[in-house]
């Protein structure tokens, strides 16, 4: 049993309210070297007042890995807890037990005829299962509130529009499948977007690709109403650099962000002219530009024929934060495809909530290395915190913050300050060394022997 004097209890106490002022550090903005204002709408400042800033590309970019240095800051000196949130459009993937009634061949063009099970009922997304391993076929689709034979005119046709994820394209609808067994490598999209209808019945035409004729092996369908939660997306365009490698007989084409702090999941590359193509990707990244990882790979084409029209110019891949991208277009032994000079990046739209209860001037800083993810108190009840509906902060442009003092170096050592110096005392303490012993030696050969 351990008996405490009074001296070492009042040391405990003492270090018990010293720990929570050492674990909580105070805010120190020579540590930041970037800040935006952030502007607060008029109904705030009250003891339950939220606000939302919608995080742009700019301070995420110039922010360290996963934003582990924002900080909101009130009279630049007060640190003010905040909640990381990533926004959601919608709240829901309903699906519809499709059952495909008839099958039919119209010169080279496969018709499906599906019942959804229920009029009223709106859908807009068709996923139609192939055992086919590759193809490439466009995809119309019709609707009608009545049952009709496959080649009754009265069908009503829809005009759809491809989509993957939550970005939709203007080019008419397409499915396609790629299998390459000596990379072990597939690609592919199955899924048809189309304009919300309530009609029960629904005609898909799959067009034959060419004059054979080859048909599609259709094992099923689904048909729902896409209302996923789909985290909020952005997108930026940036500047890229193409290259030739002609060893290996491809087109790199290498982005640099400036900094690590987005997280991006697409890149969509640009064309500069409207050849037909169709080549295999694979996209990597780096934190330094030497040094690669791959991140995801997939099949790039541009197809216009009588047949067959579709584009895809996007490769998706976990999302990533990276500095450097690089995408590398195999050609083989086409001619390189001619990129345009800039693409497209997809990345999560995240947002910064904060309590604005007493008035002052709020900015975001960030721009420190040395910074670690910050964890407050509120996350633990940020549940009961209706984020949706609270107001919008605006955020105002990247400035350099004035207060900023950027760490000095370590001093380097004496050694490596001065390798000259060094080296020139070494040759004299070696020379001194070697003089001596040789004096020492003709010394004893000049004395005699005792005997």
């Amino acid at each position: 049993m351990i008996i405490m004097n009074k001296k070492m209890r009042i040391t405990l106490v003492l270090a018990a309210f010293a720990l929570p002022l050492v674990a909580a550090a105070a805010f120190t903005p020579t540590d930041w070297q970037w800040k935006k204002a952030i502007t607060l709408p008029s109904e705030v400042f009250s003891p339950d007042a939220y606000v939302k800033i919608d995080l742009d590309q700019q301070s995420s970019i110039y922010s360290q890995f996963e934003l582990a240095d924002l900080r909101v800051v009130r009279d630049g000196s007060t640190e003010i807890p905040y909640q990381l949130i990533t926004d959601t459009t919608q709240d829901g993937r309903k699906f519809f037990p499709a059952t495909i009634l008839d099958r039919a061949i119209d010169n080279g063009d496969m018709v499906l005829v599906i019942d959804t099970g229920e009029a009223g009922q709106g859908h807009n997304a068709i996923d139609i299962i192939s055992v086919t391993p590759n193809f490439r076929r466009q995809v119309s689709i019709y609707s009608s509130d009545v049952l009709l034979k496959w080649s009754d005119p009265k069908w009503g046709w829809i005009n759809p529009s491809s989509r993957n994820g939550a970005l939709v394209r203007s080019t008419d609808a397409f499915i396609y499948h790629f299998n390459d067994t000596e990379l072990s490598f597939s690609a592919g999209n199955s899924t048809v977007f189309y304009p919300e209808t309530s009609s029960r019945y629904l005609r898909v035409v799959i067009h034959k690709e060419n004059e054979k004729m080859e048909l599609l092996g259709i094992s099923g369908v689904r048909v729902y109403r896409d209302t996923l939660p789909v985290n909020k997306e952005d997108e930026m365009s940036v500047s890229a650099t193409i290259g030739e490698n002609q060893k290996e007989q491809s087109t790199e084409i290498i982005i640099d962000l400036g900094g690590g702090g987005l997280s991006t999941k697409a890149i969509t590359l640009n064309l500069k002219d409207g050849s037909n193509f169709n080549r295999r990707a694979t996209i990597h990244g780096s934190a330094n530009g030497e040094n690669w990882s791959l991140i995801g790979q997939g099949y790039l084409f541009q197809v216009f024929t009588p047949l067959f029209s579709g584009v895809e110019l996007t490769l998706r891949y976990p999302e990533v934060s990276y500095r450097y991208l690089r995408v590398v277009v195999f050609n083989d032994d086409n001619q390189p495809v001619q990129f345009g000079h800039t693409v497209s990046l997809g990345s999560t739209l995240r947002s910064v909530v904060f309590a604005a209860t007493v008035r002052g001037e709020y900015a975001l800083y960030y721009g420190n290395t040395n910074a670690k993810t910050p964890h407050y108190d509120l996350a633990r009840f940020f549940q009961y915190i209706e984020s949706i509906t609270v107001p919008r902060a605006a955020l105002g442009t990247q400035t350099p913050n004035d207060a900023y003092a950027p760490a000095m170096p370590p001093k380097k050592p004496f050694t490596d300050e001065y390798p000259q110096l060094v080296n020139v005392t070494l040759i004299v303490l070696i020379t001194i060394v070697t003089l001596l012993m040789f004096a020492y030696i003709k010394k004893l050969k000049l004395e005699r022997p005792h005997e």
